[in-house]
């Protein structure tokens, strides 16, 4: 078994270069001869290719893709809480009415859906009421915005499961 070596032909401390490449050190000079040197070159590609690996394994996006992939995310919890809230406001006898006027719910819905399928998630609103439920519809409206939320997440958890069960206890139908 050989031993690592920790200075490359070139003179260039390991250390040094994979500070440099985590952004640790940014000095003009060593980046000049890294840039120039085909030691260093090789050995930045090594650790190029190396993260590029530790990502495609963890399936972790990098850079803008990673940017992205967050911003999706957290529009996405955003989205599934307004939904819940829509939810709340459907039903007649809910404790936990939204303060916050029916409309005003469903028209952030409209608008964050519309932001986050431009990043990339498909989401589909079709079956979320259009317009205020009478008090004999609301639990109908409150199902079908479960139905939207678990699409949305993509399974059943305690929260849809509690929304689901008040809307069958108060007459809700598919």
């Amino acid at each position: 078994m050989s031993a690592r070596i920790d200075t490359l032909p070139c003179g260039t401390q390991r250390a040094l270069l994979h500070r440099w490449f985590d952004g640790d050190l940014l000095d003009e000079a060593i980046a000049v001869h890294m840039r120039d040197c085909t030691h260093c070159t090789a050995e930045l590609e090594v650790l190029e290719g190396q993260r590029d690996a530790i990502a495609g394994l963890s399936g972790q996006p990098r850079g803008a893709e990673a940017t992205l992939d967050c911003s999706r995310r957290a529009a996405e919890a955003t989205l599934a809480d307004l939904l819940a809230e829509l939810a709340e406001a459907c039903l007649p006898a809910s404790s936990a009415r939204s303060s916050r006027p029916w409309g005003v719910v469903r028209a952030e819905i409209t608008l964050l859906a519309t932001r986050v399928s431009q990043l990339g998630a498909c989401i589909d609103l079709a079956e979320l009421p259009d317009r205020e439920p009478a008090p004999s519809e609301g639990a109908t409206f409150a199902l079908r915005c479960v139905k939207a939320l678990v699409a949305l997440e993509g399974g059943r958890n305690a929260r849809n499961d509690a929304l689901s069960q008040r809307c069958a206890e108060q007459g809700g139908e598919a």
